[in-house]
């Protein structure tokens, strides 16, 4: 079990209710938690291959890592990003933001003809959903995941 939790440490931060005890993280609970519900938070500088969640960090050989932005993007840098990921690259973006199936579905019923409309949409589904956890960082980690380095550049780090 200290093995679990120390492995678990390494792909995530120790929550508020959890403490440092001779190099293992205890929680104040007895119980596992192994769901996949969170998603990492890397540094800007790690470089890390594929947590509990999928979405891996940039593996940049660059001796300088992308600086990302900290904080929510705002609905202005979701709408310019939907405007160029359109296509089928939406779904895939949305999948590793872990947005449901049937959203999707409704998306592609509601704005049938509109591909903008269904990313947008979508994206900002993914920021009401997840609140204070829809971060620049995941969603690099994510556009990272799906072949968009270049937009997750553009869109989630300084220049």
């Amino acid at each position: 079990m200290k093995i679990a939790l120390l492995l678990k440490n390494v792909v995530y931060p120790p929550k508020a209710n959890e403490e440092d005890v001779g190099g293992y993280v205890e929680s104040g609970s007895s119980e596992e938690d192994d769901s996949d519900d969170e998603q990492p938070a890397t540094s800007a500088g790690a470089s890390s291959s594929s947590g509990e969640s999928g979405i891996a960090a940039s593996n940049s050989s660059s001796a300088t890592a992308p600086r990302i932005k900290e904080g929510i993007p705002d609905n202005y840098v979701l709408s310019e990003l939907a405007d160029d990921v359109m296509g089928t690259s939406w779904k895939k973006l949305a999948r590793m933001l872990k947005v449901q199936e049937p959203k999707l579905t409704q998306l592609e019923k509601d704005y049938a003809q509109d591909t903008y409309e269904q990313a947008f949409k979508m994206l900002l589904h993914w920021k009401e959903s997840n609140a204070d956890a829809a971060t620049y960082q995941i969603l690099f980690n994510a556009l990272t995941k799906v072949d968009c380095s270049s937009l997750a550049k553009k869109f989630c780090c300084f220049e």
